[in-house]
């Protein structure tokens, strides 16, 4: 188990960064981070997409899946008109669970890289030159290390980042018809404060590269939704 994480995340993880370092990153490893996680997310793109239609396509349906609720009073008869809508409007509700499930492995293999740092020769494929002179320094800061200042600005970029997704519930917006759902509503918006206290919480612990990957993935997701949402409206529209 411990190879096949070496061998699929960390190493490969491991190699890229030295190459994005020695290539264009000037040496310099917090913009390295940067363009590490640009890429990510631009190879995560098509899924990014589809999750993000998806996403405005389910809130889109908010009063179509309430009308169901008061048609079919059974659980199970509601699940089934539920999904039938979602499968005729190309809706898939796990997808954006997906993108986050592709990049965790991801973000815990780049905090194995800055905890063991670059000091494993016999990782490095044959095809890699390791640069010399590394710049670990941002602002006086080692990205080796947390910092809070770091941590503080990966929570306020996760809170943003849900503030301005186009797929937030607005609280004024919020009819639900029984308690499940009220709860379930409820918890959505709660989930805009919450989370991004959690990040901040994690992101003392971990790296200040971590954070920046996080603040980064954050700041181009922003873009990507409001890109999603000025451009493809063919692909938004929703059949009742």
């Amino acid at each position: 188990m411990q190879a096949l994480w070496t061998n699929i995340f960390y190493q490969p993880l491991y190699n890229i960064l030295i190459l994005i370092v020695g290539s264009i990153a000037f040496n310099n490893l917090a913009l390295a981070v940067v363009i590490l996680t640009i890429i990510i997310k631009s190879l995560l793109w098509p899924l990014s997409r589809k999750a993000i239609v998806s996403q405005i396509k389910m809130k889109s349906l908010g009063d179509e899946i309430s009308n169901l609720k008061n048609k079919y009073p059974k659980k199970e008869e509601q699940a089934k008109k539920t999904f039938e809508l979602y499968k005729k409007n190309g809706v898939n509700p796990f997808s954006s669970c997906l993108v986050i499930l592709i990049q965790f492995p991801i973000i815990i293999a780049l905090y194995y890289v800055f905890w063991k740092g670059f000091n494993s020769p016999e990782l490095v494929y044959s095809f890699v030159n390791m640069p010399e002179g590394i710049t670990t320094n941002l602002l006086g800061i080692d990205i080796t290390k947390p910092h809070f200042i770091f941590a503080i600005l990966a929570g306020l970029s996760q809170f943003a980042q849900l503030t301005l997704s186009p797929t937030r519930i607005q609280a004024s917006t919020i009819q639900s018809t029984n308690i499940g759902e009220a709860v379930s509503n409820n918890m959505q918006k709660q989930m805009r404060f919450v989370l991004p206290i959690i990040i901040t919480l994690v992101s003392l612990k971990l790296s200040v590269a971590v954070a920046i990957y996080w603040i980064t993935s954050n700041i181009v997701t922003i873009i990507q939704e409001k890109t999603v949402k000025k451009n493809d409206h063919s692909q938004i529209v929703v059949v009742s």
